[in-house]
């Protein structure tokens, strides 16, 4: 049951709200609010259409509907018809899509080709890469990757897709994100990397399991650090070796070898390619 509450200022109520995108969301509310508990005026379609475009978070909840901006504006067609090709209103429905119980390709390809915001949040400031990352949508993921321009955008606790990912054990999301060029060595605001994450995100399993070892592997083999600590002071072989994984820590030695040797062909190969090209300058000089 919505109230007729609108959003005000305590200290300042004659004050408009600001432009920011929560103050933008405030005042598409407040535009909204003229279709149950107004004198009559119509909304004003255009405006809504610019506090959108101009940034309004529609993510944002309501402190007493416990709804989002665009749960809210969903609730009325009339309205968000008009709101269906801004690139805002499509990375909002992508959000819910990806939410849901089932993954829908076809539906995700769908909102990309009609040029979804790939920026907007949902629960917990998360991205649509983030949430089907986490979802282990792996299909999506390859899809989102191939139109995001910025794979390492985090949420609020400063987790990006991948580290999602290895929270839910998805290897083959998080090798389609690998795959795409995200950096395995970023780390969250509380320390952590992927790896940190994947190896704990199953709850101190007794063994660590063999998915999950996988997907460490996997890591590592692409340049997650084994030996730096988190916020606890606790690196990825000391938190294996309190755990008694003797195992799980020789086959991700095995990886960081095989990182190390992988590195130093690729500077091989780099210099080889370069050789020719410095010995061209120097005869043409």
């Amino acid at each position: 049951m919505k109230t007729a509450a609108k959003f005000n200022d305590a200290a300042a109520p004659d004050v408009p709200h600001g432009s920011d995108p929560a103050g933008l969301a405030k005042q598409l509310f407040d535009e909204l609010y003229k279709v149950e508990f107004g004198d009559g005026t119509p909304v004003d379609v255009a405006r809504v259409t610019r506090l959108i475009e101009q940034g309004a978070d529609l993510s944002y909840p309501h402190p007493e509907l416990n709804q989002t901006a665009f749960d809210f504006l969903n609730g009325y067609p009339e309205i968000s018809k008009h709101m269906i090709m801004l690139p805002a209103y499509v990375g909002q429905d992508l959000i819910k899509v990806l939410n849901s119980a089932d993954e829908d390709t076809d539906d995700v390809r769908s909102m990309l080709e009609h040029g979804a915001d790939l920026n907007q949040r949902g629960d917990q400031g998360r991205t649509p890469l983030m949430i089907a990352a986490r979802k282990g949508y792996t299909a999506s993921v390859k899809e989102i990757a191939a139109k995001d321009d910025n794979l390492m955008r985090t949420d609020n606790h400063g987790w990006n897709a991948l580290m999602h990912a290895a929270m839910e054990g998805h290897f083959d999301a998080a090798k389609t994100l690998i795959d795409a060029r995200m950096p395995v060595t970023l780390r969250s605001t509380s320390g952590y990397t992927a790896l940190d994450i994947a190896l704990v995100g199953g709850g101190n399993e007794e063994p660590l399991s063999p998915e999950r070892l996988k997907l460490a592997v996997l890591l590592v083999q692409n340049g997650a650090p084994l030996h730096q600590k988190n916020e606890k002071e606790i690196s990825p072989v000391e938190y294996l070796k309190l755990n008694g994984e003797e195992a799980a820590i020789k086959a991700l030695t095995a990886a960081a070898a095989q990182y190390e040797v992988t590195l130093a062909q690729t500077a091989v190969i780099g210099r080889g390619i370069a050789a020719p090209a410095v010995a061209r300058f120097r005869r043409a000089g």
